[in-house]
């Protein structure tokens, strides 16, 4: 669990830290070799992580986590189609997952689907610990759309509730770079 949340926060290199303990204990522990699958997705190293998930028998296929894994690779590698099918079903059996439904939305958004991706980021309450990523993942998606002042809104508004929350502080710089707001780009940084 403590790997997952370190995935959760992006400090991968943490997570591979914890991870190898994990496998200089047990190398052939198969969560321990399921979650080193995952670092190296996060890491965009494709053909390990698939590597990884080869070495892995078939009775982790209903695993959550593997099947996470398996959207994220095929997802990485351009299998859209398939990625989303596994989403959905993880959606089907619990629909409040706001992990799954943030990485629906952001798959959503690099297939070109932008409505899509802001209906399920909405979805996610403010009040869930991913609620402020899924408004920064929303800001991200109206910037795609060339909505640059309603990006910047959405970052404010996670900025007043969690003022020093890094990703929302740099999704504003960025809507800041797009409306060519150089100076309030660089209030925000120094900030």
């Amino acid at each position: 669990q403590l790997v997952d949340q370190l995935l959760l926060i992006k400090n991968y290199k943490l997570a591979m830290q914890v991870n190898r303990q994990v496998l200089n204990v047990a190398p052939n522990d198969p969560i321990a070799l399921l979650m080193s699958a995952r670092i190296l997705l996060e890491a965009y190293d494709v053909s390990a992580a698939r590597d990884a998930l080869d070495r892995l028998d078939g009775s982790l296929g209903n695993l959550r986590a593997y099947q996470l894994a398996q959207a994220r690779y095929f997802q990485l590698t351009g299998r859209w189609v398939d990625a989303q099918g596994i989403y959905q079903s993880l959606l089907i059996k619990h629909s409040d997952d706001y992990e799954v439904r943030l990485l629906m939305a952001v798959l959503r958004r690099e297939k070109g689907d932008a409505e899509y991706s802001k209906a399920d980021l909405r979805k996610v309450p403010m009040s869930s610990p991913l609620g402020p990523r899924a408004r920064v993942e929303l800001s991200n998606t109206l910037l795609t759309q060339g909505r640059y002042e309603d990006a910047a809104a959405v970052c404010q508004s996670v900025l007043a509730q969690r003022p020093n929350y890094l990703e929302g502080v740099l999704g504003l710089v960025r809507a800041h770079l797009k409306l060519k707001a150089y100076a309030q780009a660089r209030t925000t940084c120094q900030r």
